[in-house]
Formats: C-alpha cells, sequence, structure tokens
C-alpha cells in the first residue's frame, strides 16, 4: 500500500501543473505570514517588558488615584493607600520577590552650601537589597538608621555631585529643618531625565517619621523575580486593587503607558497578521479543493483499475487525504523557511518605523513554527474532506469504459 501510494504521488507531483504550484505558493504566503506574526509579536511583547524592567528595575509602582467617578470617591473617602491595601497585595502576590510601601515627596534639601530640589524615596528593607539601591560608594544605612532610630540617607550619583557630596569625610545635608548623614551614593536610576536622577534616599521609616503620615501610603512598590513573571503580576495587581480600593482608584508608574501603548500596537499587528494569513490560508485551501478534484477526474482510470485490483474505497479516499496534507505541509515549510529568513529585516523596519516598540526583538519559539504547521495541515485536510467523498462515488464501470 506505502509503495503503492508512493508511485502515485510521484506521478503526480512530477508534471507539477500550475494550478498545484500556485495553491502551494498561496499556502506558503498564508504560513508565511502566520509565522512572521507569531515570531514578531512574541518578540516584540518579550522586548516591551524586558524594557520595563530595565526601566524600573524589576519592579512597579503604584500610586493612588481618586479616580473620576464621584462614587467611587464617596466608596473610598481617601487618597492614599492603606495598610490594608499593602497587606492585600502581600497576601494575594504570593509569587512575586517583594511588596512593600514607599514614600515619595520633592523637597529643598542642602549640602555643602548648595541648595537643589531632590526627589525623596522612603524605602523599606526588601528595597534597599534591590540593585537600584545598592550603595555604589559608602557603607549603606546601618541597623539602626535601617529603622529609623539615626537619621541617615544616600544620594544619587547626580545628587552627590549637585550638592558637593564625595564621601571622604562624614557629610551631612539639611532637609528642611531635618540634618541627615550621608551614607552612601547609588547610580541613578536607568533612562530617567535630570529631574527625575537628583533624588534622595533615606529608610521608609524615617521618611515617614518626618514627613509622613504614618497611617497612610503614598506609593506601594511591587518587585518581580523574572520578565516572564511581569505581565501576569501586573494583571493580579489590578484584579486586587480593583476589589479592595474600586476600579479606576489607582495609578500603575509611567513606564505602563508606554507598554500598554506599545502592546495595543503589537496587538494590532498581530490581529491584522493573523487575519492575513488566514485569509491565505483559505484561499489555499479553495485552491487544494480544485486541485484534488480535478486530480481525481484526471485519474479517474487509475482509481477505477485499483479498486479492479482490490484497493478499497476507504484506501483511495487516505490517498487523496494523504495528498491533501502534503500540499499543505509543503506550503507551510515553504512559508515557514521565508519567514526564518525575513523576520530579521521586517523587525529592523517595524522598529525604526513605530517608535513605541523601537528596538524590537523578534523572538524564534516554538510556537511561530508549529502554528502554521498546524495550521495549514489542518486546513489541508479539511479541503480533502469533499475530495475524498467524491472518489468514494466514483464510477467504476464507466471510468473503466472510457479508457
Amino acid at each position: 500500500m506505502l509503495l503503492n501510494m508512493l508511485s502515485v504521488l510521484r506521478g503526480w507531483f512530477w508534471p507539477m501543473r500550475l494550478q498545484t504550484v500556485l495553491t502551494i505558493i498561496t499556502m506558503s504566503v498564508g504560513s508565511f505570514a502566520l509565522a512572521v506574526t507569531v515570531f514578531v509579536g512574541d518578540g516584540a511583547l518579550s522586548s516591551l517588558w524586558k524594557d520595563l524592567d530595565q526601566m524600573m528595575g524589576n519592579r512597579l509602582d503604584v500610586y493612588p488615584d481618586v479616580g473620576p467617578n464621584d462614587s467611587i470617591y464617596k466608596k473610598r473617602p481617601y487618597v492614599e493607600f492603606t495598610q490594608t491595601d499593602v497587606q492585600a497585595l502581600q497576601k494575594q502576590l504570593t509569587a512575586v520577590k517583594l511588596v512593600e510601601p514607599m514614600f515619595n515627596g520633592r523637597m529643598r534639601v542642602f549640602g555643602n552650601m548648595n541648595a537643589h530640589v531632590l526627589q525623596i524615596d522612603g524605602i523599606g528593607s526588601g528595597l534597599q537589597k534591590e540593585p537600584m539601591y545598592l550603595p555604589v560608594k559608602g557603607r549603606g544605612f546601618s541597623t539602626v538608621g535601617a529603622s529609623g532610630l539615626v537619621m541617615e540617607c544616600m544620594l544619587t550619583e547626580t545628587a552627590a555631585r549637585l550638592l558637593k557630596i564625595d564621601l571622604k569625610s562624614e557629610q551631612r545635608v539639611a532637609a528642611e529643618q531635618d540634618e541627615l548623614t550621608v551614607v552612601g551614593i547609588v547610580s541613578d536610576p536607568p533612562e530617567t531625565d535630570m529631574r527625575f536622577s537628583t533624588r534622595m534616599v533615606l529608610p521608609y521609616a524615617t521618611a515617614k517619621s518626618l514627613w509622613g503620615e504614618l497611617d497612610k501610603i503614598s506609593t506601594i512598590v511591587v518587585c518581580w523575580n523574572s520578565p516572564e513573571d511581569s505581565l501576569q503580576t501586573v494583571t493580579a495587581i489590578q484584579e486586587i486593587l480593583s476589589r479592595t480600593r474600586g476600579p479606576g482608584t489607582y495609578f500603575l508608574s509611567s513606564s505602563m503607558f508606554k507598554v500598554n501603548k506599545g502592546r495595543s500596537i503589537i496587538d494590532k499587528f498581530m490581529l491584522f497578521g493573523t487575519f492575513q494569513a488566514l485569509f491565505s490560508i483559505l484561499i489555499a485551501s479553495i485552491g487544494v479543493i480544485n486541485v484534488m478534484l480535478t486530480n481525481i477526474v484526471r485519474r479517474s482510470q487509475e482509481f477505477a483499475i485499483r479498486i479492479t485490483f482490490g484497493a478499497s474505497l476507504r484506501e483511495l479516499s487516505l490517498l487523496v487525504l494523504v495528498e491533501s496534507l502534503l500540499l499543505g505541509i509543503a506550503g507551510a515549510l515553504i512559508g515557514i523557511l521565508l519567514a526564518i529568513l525575513f523576520t530579521p529585516q521586517l523587525a529592523m523596519i517595524l522598529s525604526s518605523n513605530i517608535r513605541e516598540i523601537e528596538g524590537l526583538k523578534y523572538s524564534f519559539g516554538l510556537r511561530g513554527f508549529l502554528l502554521p504547521l498546524a495550521v495549514c495541515a489542518f486546513s489541508s485536510i479539511f479541503a480533502g474532506i469533499t475530495p475524498a467523498i467524491r472518489v468514494t462515488r466514483l464510477d467504476t464501470l464507466s471510468s473503466l469504459r472510457s479508457s
């Protein structure tokens, strides 16, 4: 049976009629479009979340917001987060690295006869271990300093330069009426302008005792373990805070605007690319039906002879389905090969023309190989059902008389 099938396929494919070639080309176009869509789309999403990790240091800052809806404001009659909100996130976000409150503010800081307005970051013990807040110079917070019992702070490199702090001797700065000892210099936050690079970092307990309300929280910081956890974590944060505070009463860090806008563009690209690919595969499937029906008519005498020599209708139907499947697989493999060759160039064109996804990195993931192959194979088998049924209704005697 297998040798007979191979001989038939060789006899059929060898001429490579124009209709067959066009069908394979159309199928390959659909496979190419689908593979490129998956390769570029998955790579773009991965790049966006890695960009977020780079900008925010593997973290997301969540700010309180009363929202535009008066009914929401009445339901939650305060702007700031409370410890209840933090505890809800800590309890339900079990897979993240840390969830803790953070103090944010801005004030004029004096040091060595210089004064500048600095961003104030009051961080807890968990954030003090993050790379963004590890000192590049100095010792960092002492145990008593971290607990707020003594007044210690660290400055970013830009802030230290502006205030002329070099740490060669004990240095102090004054924030309003309070004097703090500078115990370390930390790196400037990545990809930020001068306004946000000039920062003073101090323990959360110190910042709250000096300038904050002890029962109110201005910012909640969530850190995840790997870029793959980013999307799932952000979605979980939104669901939890929408339940505890009400929708629209919180605000995710500004870097999320870039991510969300980029994701919107990528989603539209993937939707358009998938639609275009499926349309091409649909046209190719119609071509498969026409090719197979034409092939059955052309080979009706051959089929009749096979039936005469004992071939069953089931074997002939299977032969038609296999031939249809081979058409689809041939087109799919050609399309995937072309996608591998041209995806880097297409990704470069997209990233150079769409600012929100500049620096796009494509991803040759397994899904990009298997999905086009599976869709093309399924569509070609489905297209072969009608010809397979047609061959079972072949008039054997009439076909033999016409020989």
